[in-house]
């Protein structure tokens, strides 16, 4: 397993799995998928030193992504990271491929100087391998995501 940052060479592989994680997402009935809004995204990943982005690789494959942020808390300057998007494609789940990318984004946020790390699993119902991969990683549960439609 290997990985690598989001480079401009990988926008077209990015725009398809992007598609494919919005299709298997809660809000592929409900949300437009707009190549525009993720074209401006990317970029945003790719020039912003604040916005991290990583491919994970098996066998040569891109297999998946993950982007974050780093943002300052609302009530101090010091900084924490936050998880954005994190997907595999379905052929390679179970292969480590989030756990890689999930230590990666731990370790950048610690050169980033974060206090803390922040991911928020709420794309899709099946979080139940994700919370295993956060407490390896030694993360704890601290709330729920609460959701309604208007």
């Amino acid at each position: 397993m290997k990985w690598k940052f989001i480079g401009d060479i990988d926008f077209d592989w990015i725009m398809d799995t992007a598609k494919e994680m919005h299709a298997e997402s809660n809000w592929s009935k409900k949300v437009k998928f707009r190549e525009d809004k993720v074209k401006k995204y990317f970029h945003a990943v790719l020039t912003n030193p604040e916005m991290f982005g990583i491919i994970a690789q098996y066998e040569d494959n891109n297999i998946g992504f993950m982007t974050g942020i780093i943002m300052e808390y609302s009530f101090g300057t010091e900084k924490f990271a936050r998880e954005i998007d994190l997907y595999v494609k379905k052929k390679y789940r179970g292969k480590m491929a989030g756990m890689l990318m999930m230590k990666m984004f731990k370790a950048w946020a610690k050169t980033k100087n974060a206090k803390e790390i922040i991911f928020e699993p709420g794309g899709v119902d099946n979080t139940g391998k994700f919370d295993g991969m956060a407490k390896r990683l030694g993360m704890k549960e601290v709330g729920k995501i609460f959701r309604g439609d208007l």
